[in-house]
């Protein structure tokens, strides 16, 4: 037990040797001020600071400041100045990382470990050599924009756009930061820098990829020149408007040819951990409008049929096992052997496997779906997201452009004693663009006179009008 020994009495604190351990300590102490109680209700009586012998300057220094400190009324608990420098001390890698492994949606749910993974990548290859072993409270947003001003994508060599990438790596950097400004660490309120340093106004950058639609015969030759094992996700991509994911996630149980259903339940998908490690799994899709029940047209039936005599007769069977393991097939062996498809199908130089689902989006709506039809097609739960898939069919347009002309072109040379009169002419051009996509309806709409735009609108049906209206609003 400490033995304290007796000193000169002081005008303020108390200071005194104690023996601990058998070895003599310097003791430093004063009682708590009685007004910060008020503030601080769980501050002990006293406090203390305890040094060795060579160090009692530091701890009379310790009581004079706390003695001017009271006196001035500017008097803060060792306790709150100690949890201030451990504040301070964070470096950005330290938050960052607690930040990926503890972040949840906004329903509370821990983020997905396809989403860490991501963030962890864009940490690694972007942000940790500019601000890794910075101090979080240090970098400002002079850093920042030394950082967006030197930006460079990895892999340049396969196509990267430097503006997409970096925006997309800025936005994670936001968010982060914006957590550290916002988000208290402790019950005063405190967070861990007094504002965020992303000050950029950042658009997101026009990725570099060009979605390619492919037309039905290309579609065919791409299933044509497809692995036999997997060549039935052309379809279920390019018909459906289903993910790679959901593709490699589907079991028998999720089909029902008796009912002409495809039920998508989970997706596939591979993570990465922290230590580097990769594994395969299944989880839920995209998100909770993704689970959704397709209607399996007729001329797909007996393709999948066919796929379906090599399928295990379990229930939980996958359509499409890793050939080597017999477990779920990663997405980059999907991707690797779509790849060599797109060799032998030259007309479709620079698709991806994702296109094969922005296709059978756009051509359903060309055939005429709603927007909302498509979304559930789709599983989006904005109309924001369900837009992003409405491409160009080019011999659909061209089909749809020459009705156009032929529509205008009639109207305009009708007699003015014409038996459609008027409204026989706004009901051919409303029909011809009804049939139109979304995009290229509206784009028509905004070409015509404000007086005719309204009698055009009118003359639509209801559901497009509708969808058209809220196009046309958005401007």
């Amino acid at each position: 037990m400490a033995r304290p020994r007796k000193r000169q009495r002081r005008r303020f604190g108390r200071l005194r040797t104690v023996t601990k351990h058998g070895h003599d300590y310097i003791e430093a102490s004063y009682l708590t001020p009685v007004e910060a109680f008020d503030k601080w209700p769980d501050l002990p009586k006293r406090q203390y600071k305890v040094v060795t012998p060579e160090y009692e300057t530091e701890a009379v220094a310790w009581l004079d400041k706390a003695e001017r400190d009271i006196r001035l009324e500017v008097w803060t608990p060792p306790q709150i100045e100690r949890a201030r420098e451990k504040r301070e001390a964070v470096t950005f890698r330290e938050y960052a990382e607690r930040w990926v492994r503890e972040r949840r949606k906004a329903n509370g749910d821990p983020i997905r470990e396809t989403s860490k993974q991501k963030y962890r990548e864009a940490l690694r290859l972007y942000l940790y050599p500019a601000f890794g072993d910075k101090r979080l409270g240090s970098i400002t947003a002079k850093d920042v924009q030394a950082w967006w001003d030197g930006f460079k994508p990895e892999r340049a060599a396969e196509g990267a756009s430097l503006e997409a990438r970096r925006a997309d790596t800025y936005a994670k950097l936001r968010a982060i930061m914006a957590s550290a400004a916002k988000e208290p660490i402790d019950d005063e309120g405190n967070t861990l820098i007094k504002a965020t340093p992303c000050t950029i106004k950042a658009a997101q950058g026009d990725t570099k990829h060009k979605v390619v639609i492919a037309e039905l015969d290309q579609l065919q030759a791409l299933y044509e020149a497809m692995p036999a094992w997997l060549r039935l996700t052309v379809y279920l991509a390019g018909y459906l408007g289903l993910r790679e994911g959901e593709c490699l996630g589907l079991q028998r149980q999720d089909i029902d040819l008796d009912a002409m259903t495809l039920h998508v339940r989970r997706a596939a998908k591979t993570e990465e951990y922290e230590d580097g490690s990769k594994k395969n799994v299944l989880g839920p899709p995209k998100s909770r409008g993704s689970i959704r029940d397709l209607t399996i047209p007729e001329f797909l039936a007996e393709p999948i049929r066919e796929h379906l005599e090599h399928v295990g007769p379990e229930p939980d069977a996958l359509l499409f096992p890793s050939p080597r393991s017999g477990g779920i097939c990663a997405g980059q062996t999907l991707r690797n052997a779509f790849k060599r498809a797109i060799v032998k199908t030259p007309a479709l130089a620079g698709m991806r496997f994702h296109d094969l689902r922005d296709t059978a989006l756009t051509r359903l709506a060309a055939m005429g779906a709603t927007t909302g039809e498509l979304m559930r097609q789709a599983g989006h739960q904005t109309l924001a997201v369900a837009s992003k898939y409405q491409h160009r069919v080019q011999s659909h347009y061209e089909s749809v452009m020459g009705n156009l002309e032929t529509a205008v072109t009639t109207a305009s040379a009708a007699p003015a004693d014409s038996t459609d009169g008027p409204d026989g002419e706004l009901e051919a051009l409303a029909g011809v663009l009804a049939a139109m996509p979304l995009a290229e309806r509206v784009g028509v709409l905004r070409s015509l006179p404000a007086d005719r735009r309204v009698a055009v609108l009118d003359a639509l049906p209801g559901d497009v009008k509708a969808e058209t209206l809220t196009e046309l609003l958005k401007e």
